[in-house]
């Protein structure tokens, strides 16, 4: 996954720019559970974070949208950050 953007036309810097936005892909933000639980409880998220049932302390997670929402906004699941997400997973959890 990498980013796009639109960047200034300056020779020297528009290519040195895009160079450094390939080579390094974007990294998703991890939280440990303790962090998961206190975000959902926030206004901002609603308790729209499907939070794992077991889990060990210090793991970290990262959150994926999934195709669940209602008119209270999406619901994000929470899944291991070493994880590989493959086709399966993403049917199991209906991710984006």
């Amino acid at each position: 996954m990498y980013s796009c953007r639109v960047l200034p036309s300056v020779e020297g810097v528009r290519t040195s720019a895009y160079k450094s936005i390939l080579a390094e892909p974007l990294k998703m933000q991890a939280y440990t559970y303790d962090e998961l639980k206190k975000m959902n409880d926030t206004v901002q998220w609603n308790h729209r974070i499907v939070l794992p049932t077991y889990y060990r302390s210090g793991q970290r997670f990262n959150l994926y949208a999934t195709g669940r929402a209602d008119l209270n906004g999406r619901y994000y699941v929470a899944i291991r950050e070493d994880r590989v997400i493959t086709s399966r997973i993403k049917e199991i959890y209906n991710l984006f």
